[in-house]
């Protein structure tokens, strides 16, 4: 039996990782811990449940120093993104949320090039509108809550930037294991920092019943299989095609809250217009990257 093309293997292996991801939006709303709170203990149970692997898989567990603090670093990042991601939640809904951090895709156009000192294409930015039209289509804008949307912005950019600093450590050091669980680290530390000098109260408190279920099942697996499967993608996709396949999670999200919870009657036509969008532009970039090789090949 002939294997799928490398690229394709890629693809179908980065969207199932945001088929995990889509479920991130949902836990997160049964929890019914704060956003701080929330993200402390699943980055401390993600960080757990990678240790074993950790340990009896990696010759050598330490990363040299200088990586070493710039992956604790970018962990203090990851943990601000996902801080602000849940508590952005709290303070309005998935939709506004969702719509907020669509906004990651044209921040990482942009961003991305800078960093790594590339020019800025035109397919881009022209598909990073495509992607948020698609997105406002689905979720819309509500008005009152631009506290919320101030913050799931910050959360935006902060997305953006730690999935870029991803994209240079996953290069650099090509261990997405040590990557994943030194971030981990840094986060957890972050955030223990935090929730010590602002809300002491966290530490008296051990979450109950379905909210430890939950909280595993987002820090095991939506968090430290999905963040260890990207930074192995990493490697080889840029921080742009990752993101633009992560703007599929809220449509992945908003279908399996259909089966899950029996909400398909709440999808509109416009969420159908807005996944087509989303896919389109997920598809057309994809076949224009594909094409762009190729072109740079025969030259």
């Amino acid at each position: 039996m002939a294997s799928l093309p490398k690229e394709w293997s890629q693809q179908l292996l980065l969207h199932f990782t945001v088929v995990i991801l889509g479920f991130t939006g949902i836990l997160g709303g049964l929890i019914s811990l704060n956003g701080p709170s929330l993200v402390w203990w699943r980055v401390g149970i993600a960080a757990l449940s990678l240790l074993p692997i950790f340990i009896f898989t990696t010759r050598k567990p330490m990363l040299p120093p200088r990586m070493l603090w710039a992956t604790l670093g970018t962990g203090l990042v990851v943990g601000a993104h996902w801080a602000t991601f849940f508590q952005t939640i709290k303070l309005s809904n998935v939709s506004i949320t969702l719509a907020c951090l669509s906004s990651t895709t044209v921040m990482v156009a942009f961003l991305e090039p800078l960093l790594f000192r590339k020019k800025v294409g035109w397919a881009e930015p022209i598909t990073g509108l495509v992607v948020i039209g698609g997105l406002l289509f689905i979720l819309g804008v509500e008005p009152g809550h631009e506290a919320a949307m101030g913050l799931g912005l910050i959360s935006a950019f902060l997305a953006g930037l730690f999935t870029i600093l991803n994209r240079k450590l996953a290069t650099a050091t090509k261990r997405p294991l040590a990557v994943t669980f030194y971030e981990m680290l840094g986060a957890f530390g972050g955030l223990t920092i935090y929730l010590a000098i602002l809300q002491p109260e966290h530490f008296t408190k051990v979450p109950q019943g379905s909210d430890l279920l939950w909280l595993f099942l987002l820090g095991s697996v939506c968090t430290a299989l999905a963040f260890w499967i990207t930074m192995k993608l990493l490697e080889q996709l840029s921080a742009y095609t990752l993101v633009l396949a992560i703007n599929m999670e809220p449509v992945y999200g908003y279908l399996l809250a259909a089966w899950i919870f029996n909400e398909n009657e709440k999808l509109t036509p416009w969420f159908y217009v807005g996944s087509l969008l989303i896919i389109g532009g997920v598809i057309g970039y994809s076949l224009w990257q594909q094409r762009a090789k190729k072109k740079t090949k025969q030259v």
